[in-house]
């Protein structure tokens, strides 16, 4: 259902001033022409550079996993059992309830799973952490499945 509306037109009431602030753009544009004659533009690219490397080349840590106090191994074994039928789109049985499966049997890794961690002095050769003219010392792990 639509409404009607009605516009009137009352007039002017009271005094009215020009708008005396500056244009936003414009005051934008400028201080971008400005920082481009200047050359601050290519200095903070160059900056934003710097910045964007250093954060890839070492990442902020994942909140919650601090070092390691002790070495540990484990194996670890990815079988689940299966709680419901698994069926394809023509609703044909693929994996019954109740069977173990084990994803490596199917998709077995193609080569060992390394870990490292360089951002900390490596504990058992005494080298320090990396510095800008040397590159990190660095801990790892292995995982490979065993058969």
């Amino acid at each position: 259902m639509a409404s009607s509306a009605e516009a009137r037109d009352y007039g002017q009431h009271g005094t009215v001033w020009p708008v005396v602030e500056p244009d936003l753009l414009a005051q934008i544009h400028a201080r971008l022409v400005h920082l481009e004659q200047t050359g601050e533009t290519a200095g903070l690219n160059e900056e934003l550079k710097r910045r964007t490397i250093a954060r890839v080349n070492r990442p902020a840590p994942v909140a919650g996993i601090g070092n390691a106090s002790a070495v540990r191994r484990w194996s670890f074994d990815p079988t689940i059992t299966v709680d419901a039928d698994i069926k394809d789109d023509k609703g044909r049985t693929i994996i019954a309830r109740g069977t173990r499966v084990n994803p490596l049997d199917t998709v077995p890794l193609r080569a060992p799973s390394c870990f490292l961690t360089a951002t900390t002095r490596h504990r058992s050769t005494g080298h320090s952490p990396a510095s800008a003219d040397r590159p990190p010392s660095s801990s790892w792990s292995a995982a490979r499945r065993s058969n």
